[in-house]
């Protein structure tokens, strides 16, 4: 009975972890014709400097999700609640911060890499902002995840772990 537990729960990781890849691959190939029929083909081609925006504003998370899933993991492992609570609360307020240094970021040099690092036309400048912008949001999407993920991980829920990439990467 314990081994039927256990493959259940691994087909349960392989179904969620199927479609926490599928499900946003969907999303992209379903939404990109409405994409560029809404933002015309100047306005699509922003999506490349917004991923490389969205890229470098990645390093600021700093692989912190393995090391509090490993903790995580020990710490429940020896029940001790305190330092669960302490981890948590700790590796969330890191997370806001680095959140919101990538909101600052965007805001802060969106102007300067629409006008002077991309040489934009004033008509795609004030569009190239915004979507700069949205990047800064679409990282903090994906530093919830993060979080939500090493939580779910370090708890072994690995079955709900994969699904809460589905939210992020259609938000994003």
């Amino acid at each position: 009975s314990s081994n039927v537990s256990l493959g259940r729960r691994a087909f349960i990781n392989l179904v969620s972890s199927t479609a926490g890849t599928v499900i946003p691959l969907l999303v992209a190939l379903l939404t990109t014709p409405i994409t560029v029929r809404l933002l015309g083909e100047d306005g699509y081609g922003l999506q490349s400097p917004a991923a490389a925006i969205g890229g470098f504003l990645g390093f600021l998370n700093l692989g912190l999700d393995v090391p509090i899933a490993k903790f995580l993991a020990q710490h429940n492992a020896l029940k001790d609640e305190k330092s669960i609570h302490r981890l948590l609360n700790t590796s969330l307020s890191v997370y806001l911060l680095l959140c919101a240094v990538a909101l600052l970021a965007t805001l802060l040099f969106s102007r300067p890499l629409a006008e002077h690092l991309f040489h934009l036309t004033a008509a795609l400048s004030l569009q190239a902002r915004v979507v700069f912008i949205l990047s800064g949001v679409a990282f903090c999407f994906s530093v919830a995840q993060s979080w939500a993920g090493a939580r779910l991980i370090g708890l072994e829920r690995y079955d709900k772990a994969n699904l809460v990439q589905v939210p992020t990467a259609v938000a994003s």
